[in-house]
């Protein structure tokens, strides 16, 4: 008696009972029952929240928790089978996806027409068949608006300035009305710093800054309110002087179109540096040291031309006292001073350690390196330019006395007067050079005379080359009207 029950409820025995019943008509009528049954099953599964199957291989893209900066990107999807259309839901959270109006698409893609605020952006979708009906909704991806990563800040990450209250500028960023920006002494600080809003893409510091290295960052806000994310911390270096990060590398020193003591051109590595952008002015060594001996220091722009008539000790001994000043560490050792207080200094014994993170004189090689260009050069005749006249001052155009520092143009990576001016004292002893490549070399451990380079306003344009190489013949001692020097450090 069960199984009878169980045959009455079965389809198979329906149909049965239809063609029994009604011969062909009726067993046509089973068959069409039969088609739509199965239809409704294949169909119905776009409708199962469980298991989407017509869309759960799709490929999304942006693809799903991508970081783009276009504010107005391009969603796409492979396209399903069978689909006519599709509707989009795209929203500032998954959970309002629901309650948001859903954007027809005739093909596998839509190109947000507006565009998105930063942050996290989430979006599904759903395919619509030629009937009218839908299928199930994709599962919900994201990706995150970010314009801020191509931003480039200036002063230069890691460089030095001078300035006390610097102006901090970047690249503006599109869609962007607004900004805030944070800086503090350490870098753990700034989520500590209450932020400045600004207005546009730089920020004047109202304040004088303590010396030392300052880190900063900046978000930007749309014109709906919305903030992006936080940029990189950078940091600057606040200083004396302004320094240029000179990235290390290695480079072909000497040269064949000059002098035999230019030659043999040989391969020299060096490391990255933190170089001055100018020559050191008569300003800033009568800060330290307490008396300019300048011969050109009556003039208006005297305190800013390059302090001369300084021994190659005491451009040494400045290199200490500006350490001192800004917390670095000495360089230089400087014992049997003469004369043992005063200047100039005009004979002592020093020594260099390197590894200190203190100002210094230039090597040759890094003197040789940063006037080429570093790994920016250009290949020119002089340091930044194929004419001499415009990016040093010698016999040309000097009028017979030095300009003041940075009013001709910079060479490559923006350092200024490497060619003319004044000749710049070097570290090394003067010697031949050797064929063999060389790794940070700091020149031979005894000679005469102290290597000085770049010419100057008493020399010809073709002593302006960066290769040519020269000395004091008087010994380190001795003090020229023509000749200075800047300083470096180590990152």
């Amino acid at each position: 008696m069960r199984s009878e029950e169980y045959k009455e409820r079965s389809f198979i025995f329906r149909v049965y009972r239809s063609i029994r019943a009604g011969g062909l008509i009726a067993l046509g009528i089973a068959i069409l029952a039969c088609l739509l049954f199965s239809c409704t099953e294949i169909w119905g599964k776009w409708d199962n929240p469980v298991d989407p199957e017509a869309i759960k291989y799709i490929i999304p893209s942006p693809y799903d928790g991508e970081a783009v900066e276009d504010s107005t990107p391009l969603l796409n999807w492979v396209d399903i089978s069978n689909a006519d259309s599709y509707e989009i839901q795209l929203s500032k959270t998954s959970e309002g996806l629901s309650s948001v109006k859903s954007i027809p698409v005739t093909i596998s893609q839509y190109q947000t027409g507006t565009a998105l605020s930063f942050g996290d952006w989430y979006w599904r979708l759903r395919a619509k068949r030629a009937d009218g009906t839908f299928g199930a909704w994709s599962n919900v991806w994201h990706f995150n608006v970010a314009w801020i990563y191509s931003t480039q800040p200036k002063p230069t990450s890691r460089s030095g300035i001078a300035e006390k209250a610097p102006l901090l500028n970047w690249d503006d960023i599109v869609a962007a009305v607004s900004y805030e920006i944070q800086i503090s002494k350490t870098k753990e600080g700034l989520s500590t710093v209450a932020a400045v809003s600004v207005n546009s893409s730089e920020y004047q510091v109202a304040s004088n800054l303590s010396f030392g290295t300052w880190y900063w960052r900046i978000r930007p806000k749309n014109l709906d309110g919305f903030f992006g994310d936080w940029s990189d911390s950078w940091s600057f270096a606040v200083g004396l002087l302004d320094l240029e990060y000179v990235s290390g590398g290695t480079f072909s020193m000497g040269s064949t179109s000059g002098y035999t003591n230019e030659t043999p051109i040989h391969q020299v590595t060096l490391s990255t540096m933190l170089m001055g952008k100018h020559e050191v002015t008569q300003e800033l060594f009568q800060q330290l040291i307490g008396m300019n001996p300048s011969y050109f220091s009556t003039g208006s722009d005297a305190a800013k031309q390059p302090v001369e008539c300084v021994s190659w000790y005491d451009a040494v001994e400045f290199c200490n006292k500006l350490s001192d000043f800004e917390g670095y560490s000495r360089v230089y050792t400087i014992t049997n001073r003469t004369p043992s207080s005063g200047y100039p200094i005009t004979n002592a014994i020093v020594t260099m350690d390197m590894n200190r993170n203190g100002y210094r004189l230039p090597t040759e090689a890094e003197w040789e390196f940063v006037a080429k260009g570093g790994t920016a050069s250009n290949g020119y005749t002089y340091a930044g330019s194929n004419d001499a006249n415009l990016i040093g001052w010698c016999t040309d155009n000097s009028a017979s006395t030095s300009h003041k520092v940075g009013t001709k143009a910079a060479n490559e990576l923006g350092i200024y007067d490497m060619s003319g001016n004044v000749f710049e004292w070097c570290w090394d002893w003067y010697s031949s050079y050797g064929s063999a490549a060389q790794n940070d070399p700091t020149g031979t451990s005894t000679s005469s005379y102290r290597v000085i380079r770049g010419g100057s306003w008493n020399s010809a344009a073709s002593l302006l080359r960066p290769s040519y190489r020269s000395y004091n013949s008087n010994g380190p001692g001795a003090k020229y009207t023509d000749l200075g020097f800047r300083v470096l450090r180590r990152p």
